[in-house]
């Protein structure tokens, strides 16, 4: 039995790297949002269930390691900046708001003037803290 080249260590610690981020996803999909009309799962679990979950969680996540260490895989050191993440997925976030300006709408029915006003505030309320954000994190010293 032949052991593993590179390209089998990067093959799996790649999709060891995509599960962990679905696992992610698990978690940040039960700790729940701050509004229900910021989530798109129904909460069905309780607590000792949400318990059991973080728990079989940690316990994937351990196996993860287990592998990669006795495959003596080897992460590459990350090239991508935590700063740069983060100040491009607000550039995503800006891109996405554009979409529900009253103009963007029309083809869904009419907007009244008064709605179409108090909405262009509330995105650009929005638009703004995504603005202030994404200066702090252009900062020299924060990103």
């Amino acid at each position: 039995m032949s052991g593993l080249n590179e390209n089998h260590k990067r093959k799996i610690l790649a999709s060891i790297q995509y599960a962990n981020r679905l696992l992610e996803e698990c978690l940040q999909s039960s700790d729940g949002p701050q509004h229900p009309s910021l989530s798109e799962c129904l909460q069905d679990l309780s607590p000792a269930q949400l318990s059991r979950v973080y728990s079989h969680i940690k316990d994937i996540r351990s196996k993860f390691v287990k592998l990669i260490e006795k495959f003596k895989i080897e992460p590459e050191t990350p090239r991508l900046r935590r700063s740069w993440k983060i100040r491009a997925n607000l550039a995503a976030l800006d891109i996405a708001l554009e979409d529900i300006y009253p103009e963007r709408l029309l083809g869904y029915g009419e907007i009244d003037s008064a709605t179409a006003r108090q909405l262009t505030e509330s995105i650009e309320e929005i638009r703004a803290s995504i603005g202030s954000l994404t200066a702090f994190l252009s900062q020299p010293e924060n990103g």
